[in-house]
């Protein structure tokens, strides 16, 4: 599955490279305009296909997406019309940039480009990660609304607390076999935190 969100402001063409896996055929294209009054319309080429509908892809192939009130063919553009237009790439999109590294107490931590977090455990310790707190919060909170998911690698034994509390972008979590302590308000006010993998390892969380 590729998801795409894109918000934009009327009387603007947006342009943008989907990279697909080797092999993919299709792709399933679901607009919706953030103007209830505005139709939406996906076209390849001059042809115009459903939302449920499977959108044939190969390299260099172009997938438009036009919003507006009126006149959404595959030539013409009212006024009033945004479009969106993806070139399909086909292969292995590039690995995520390194953004930020250091290390806080038994714990080190990366974070990349593309919003993931890494916590690894420094070589030779117990892999526990120091409580915070909110006048001396973790060293990757500087990178909290950008932060999406967080995966914590075996070898680490205790999450600290208000570790990620606040992160409100982050929709994932997977710590691994072996924690054995979630701290306090560890992950306090994730309101968009969809999932989060815990261990059976974990005798204590938030207390």
């Amino acid at each position: 599955d590729y998801s795409t969100q894109v918000r934009a402001s009327t009387y603007n063409t947006y342009s943008y490279t989907l990279t697909v896996p080797e092999g993919t055929t299709s792709v399933k294209v679901t607009p919706t305009a953030a103007n209830k009054n505005y139709q939406v319309r996906t076209f390849a080429g001059d042809t115009l296909y459903k939302r449920t509908a499977d959108v044939p892809v190969a390299d260099g192939a172009v997938i438009t997406v036009k919003s507006g009130y009126d006149n959404l063919d595959a030539a013409n553009d009212a006024a009033d019309t945004v479009a969106y237009t993806f070139t399909v790439k086909v292969g292995t999109p590039a690995a995520p940039e390194l953004v930020d590294s250091g290390a806080s107490g038994n714990t080190e931590w990366k974070f990349y480009s593309d919003g993931g977090l890494e916590i690894s455990a420094v070589e030779g310790t117990d892999g526990a990660m120091p409580n915070f707190t909110t006048s001396a919060p973790a060293p990757w909170d500087a990178h909290k609304t950008d932060i999406t998911s967080v995966v914590v690698n075996q070898g680490v034994t205790t999450i600290g607390n208000l570790a990620f509390s606040g992160y409100t972008n982050l929709k994932s979590a997977t710590l691994p076999e072996g924690i054995t302590k979630v701290g306090q308000m560890a992950f306090r006010e994730t309101s968009s935190l969809e999932s989060i993998v815990v261990p059976a390892s974990v005798a204590s969380y938030g207390s």
